[in-house]
């Protein structure tokens, strides 16, 4: 247990460091989202849906390691978003906490899930035992999966719900302007 808080504490800090980076050295599309709407019920199932094909698609890829560049790419575009949007950097983040870690949480489950298949992969070809690989597998189904699903819809909950509104309460305040003209 120790191991793992260890671990996700350098994997979130390393985390925040590409998306700061990926922020700084952002790029801005064309067309910017200019219109920010209430989100609702329905949005909160279809991103919920599109994270969790997201999710499998990376778990059907760890055997090969290609969820590795997929969990990068994600993580990059975290830094990249705000650049999409009217919304300045940092309320963009404030509002996005609520459902921004859980997202780091479940990129987290599957980083490990691939380094763990790699390593019991690798004792496989050394002792021929498949004990440990056919238990990791087991715990995908029963463990890894549930656990990233149930973290993708509360986060979509989230996403919908606190962070979607946090930014629509601050952009209808005027608070972004306002902060802007301080900072």
């Amino acid at each position: 247990m120790k191991k793992n808080i260890l671990y996700f504490s350098l994997y979130f800090s390393l985390t925040i460091l590409i998306i700061v980076y990926s922020f700084l050295n952002g790029s801005m599309l064309e067309e910017k989202i200019v219109e920010l709407k209430f989100l609702y019920l329905e949005d909160a199932i279809y991103i919920f849906a599109i994270n969790s094909l997201q999710v499998l698609f990376w778990f059907l890829l760890s055997p090969f390691g290609l969820s590795l560049p997929f969990i990068f790419k994600f993580i990059y575009s975290m830094g990249q978003a705000p650049h999409n949007t009217e919304i300045d950097g940092f309320w963009y983040y404030l509002s996005s906490i609520a459902h921004g870690v859980g997202e780091i949480i479940v990129s987290f489950i599957v980083f490990m899930f691939t380094i763990k298949q790699f390593y019991f992969f690798y004792l496989f070809l050394k002792t021929k035992q498949a004990n440990d690989l056919k238990r990791l597998y087991i715990e995908l189904l029963k463990k890894y999966i549930p656990i990233s699903i149930i973290i993708l819809f509360i986060s979509a909950i989230f996403e919908v719900y606190i962070s979607n509104r946090i930014i629509l309460n601050i952009q209808s305040f005027g608070l972004m302007d306002w902060m802007g003209a301080i900072l």
